[in-house]
């Protein structure tokens, strides 16, 4: 992943940071809710990721297009939506990446890092490729992978 692959709020401070992928799904939700009870725990800075699917996702569009302010208040607004508002007592940061399964491993770059992936719901393909992004970063990550999280079978 490049720096033209992933448009991010600035992140303050160094440190543990958990991050999340929200899509909109509520296994997306039921991530988010655990992710922020893990940053909490690890007093960690929180990553709120929307991912595009497919690398070559949108191509040269520049960082600070509206499309991407768009996406990451979309990001914002699910906050809230799962939680009713957004928390203030931790650091809190939105992105926006492509390419699902790599962007997310070179974002999680960090051994103190999290990364929190809700499971697969709805219809068929949508299952397949979650199944595909969580075993691409369980795989390659080189952190921690909490997967399929608030998840129950069908």
């Amino acid at each position: 992943m490049n720096a033209d692959d992933c448009w991010s709020d600035p992140i303050h401070g160094d440190g543990p940071r958990v991050l999340v992928v929200l899509d909109g799904s509520l296994a997306s939700l039921a991530a988010l809710r655990v992710a922020v009870t893990e940053a909490r725990r690890r007093h960690a800075h929180l990553q709120a990721i929307r991912v595009l699917p497919g690398v070559g996702a949108l191509p040269g569009l520049p960082d600070g297009h509206e499309f991407f302010a768009r996406l990451r208040e979309g990001v914002w607004a699910s906050l809230r939506e799962a939680l009713g508002r957004v928390p203030a007592d931790i650091d809190i940061s939105t992105a926006v990446a492509r390419g699902a399964g790599p962007a997310l491993v070179a974002m999680a770059g960090g051994e103190d890092d999290l990364l929190v992936l809700g499971g697969g719901e709805g219809r068929l393909l949508r299952r397949w490729r979650s199944a595909a992004v969580s075993r691409y970063c369980v795989t390659h990550a080189r952190c921690p992978v909490l997967t399929d999280v608030g998840t129950s079978p069908s």
